[in-house]
């Protein structure tokens, strides 16, 4: 019986030993861990977290398809000035959604309106000439038939 009870004491303590010699050995690779961590970390791994806007901008290129289409047309061709709509607005008939920049149309029917002058005046010129013309030629006639 004695060693029964010296073999249970013997089990026993190697159990225990065991125990400690595990709990010894989590203890001191945490605490290697945790040292190597402190001096391991780097100031330029390290950020401050601030509040702000994110913000992300995508350049895609393709087509748009829409379930209704109008074509816009101009009178001419030119700068757009004002844009009076923008993406996702809801339009009415008759409103304005874009404007010309008048300011070289405007420059362009100026020089044609001069134009148009000068010639209607060199026209009227011409005009006159013919009919002193048409008057000596008539005189003429008239001479001749006499």
């Amino acid at each position: 019986m004695y060693k029964n009870i010296k073999q249970k004491f013997r089990n026993y303590k190697s159990k225990i030993t065991k125990k400690r010699v595990i709990i010894i050995g989590l203890i001191l690779s945490t605490a290697i861990f945790l040292i190597k961590r402190e001096f391991n970390d780097n100031d330029s791994n390290k950020t401050s977290v601030q509040r702000g806007k994110v913000q992300e901008t995508l350049i895609l290129s393709g087509n748009v398809n829409a379930s209704l289409y109008t074509h816009l047309t101009f009178a001419g061709s030119g700068k757009i000035d004002y844009i009076g709509v923008k993406e996702g607005d809801i339009v009415s008939k008759g409103q304005l959604l874009a404007k010309l920049d008048l300011d070289n149309l405007n420059a362009d029917y100026q020089i044609a309106k001069s134009n148009l002058r000068d010639k209607e005046a060199a026209l009227s010129s011409v005009y006159d000439s013919l009919k002193d013309k048409d008057k000596t030629i008539l005189k003429l006639m008239q001479i001749n038939q006499k």
